[in-house]
């Protein structure tokens, strides 16, 4: 199944339309290979008047993932089916690109090959989920953050998820925010796009865009982060061409109107560059020293 929505859609409830009638207006893919690593299509359609957003569902894991992840975690196909519980010819199929597996299937694989979180499922839907604080909390714990070391957590997350459910909050706790940038410099591998396309349709790229920003100064900054930076570099870059001149702030909109107006003089120039009203900039960061 398929669904369309305008890109103008401040607040989007997806249409979804059946395979046969996308085939009428002649929209065609060849197999789930062809699609990006998002699983969302971008694309001008004649018979409605703006961008369109096409969503297919993302794809869990690559099929390079299902091939790498196994091979270096030394299992042969017939071991490492037996251990997912599926057949051997499903996995060859999965490594091949030819299957898509479930999100639960991927999380199982990603655990057994010991993969990074960054290759853990996404969730499909467009529409962010809301997430406390304090879940917030465990999820950023459980990628490592040292902030949060004293926080337990049973599952980890995706981290790209993780930024998702903190860059769209109104309000969020100052350490919180703090590490966000810290998430961005750990793991650069993260789905980007993913991230990237449901940002812009919560109007939060800006938010994203400076935290990406910090996250790049951070990294110049620190040893052994030094691989992170040409990626970093890459999606400020992708994200200035979406930012938004409406004024903004760093997850925190309650903020009285008198620190807004201290705030627009005294703000970094990076973030005034990207229209938001924040103080913090990554030397200010707990682990920037560090």
């Amino acid at each position: 199944m398929f669904c369309i929505m305008s890109a103008n859609d401040s607040a989007p409830a997806p249409t979804r339309y059946p395979p046969f009638l996308l085939g009428d207006i002649h929209l065609k893919f060849l197999s789930f290979r062809d699609l990006p690593a998002s699983g969302l299509l971008i694309i001008a359609l004649p018979q409605y008047s703006s961008l369109c957003y096409i969503s297919v569902g993302s794809k869990v894991m690559t099929a390079e993932q299902w091939q790498t992840g196994r091979e270096n975690a030394g299992l042969t196909q017939v071991v490492a089916a037996h251990s997912l519980g599926v057949s051997q010819p499903y996995l060859s199929q999965l490594e091949g690109g030819v299957r898509v597996a479930s999100a639960e299937l991927a999380r199982r694989a990603a655990k057994l090959y010991e993969l990074p979180p960054s290759a853990l499922p996404l969730p499909e839907p467009l529409e962010v989920r809301a997430v406390s604080p304090d879940d917030l909390q465990r999820k950023l714990a459980s990628l490592g953050y040292p902030g949060f070391e004293h926080v337990r957590s049973k599952t980890t997350s995706n981290p790209a998820e993780v930024v998702l459910s903190a860059v769209v909050k109104r309000d969020l706790d100052t350490r919180l925010v703090e590490a966000l940038p810290w998430v961005l410099t750990t793991y650069p591998d993260l789905n980007w796009e993913w991230l990237r396309n449901r940002v812009k349709l919560q109007n939060a790229q800006n938010r994203l865009g400076y935290v990406v920003h910090l996250a790049e100064q951070t990294a110049r900054a620190l040893r052994g982060n030094q691989s992170a930076v040409p990626v970093l570099s890459r999606w400020e870059n992708e994200l200035e061409e979406a930012r938004l001149a409406s004024e903004g702030t760093l997850c925190r909109d309650s903020m009285p109107e008198r620190e807004r107006d201290w705030l627009r003089t005294h703000r970094p120039e990076a973030a005034a560059h990207w229209n938001l009203l924040t103080s913090l900039t990554a030397e200010q960061l707990p682990y920037a020293a560090g």
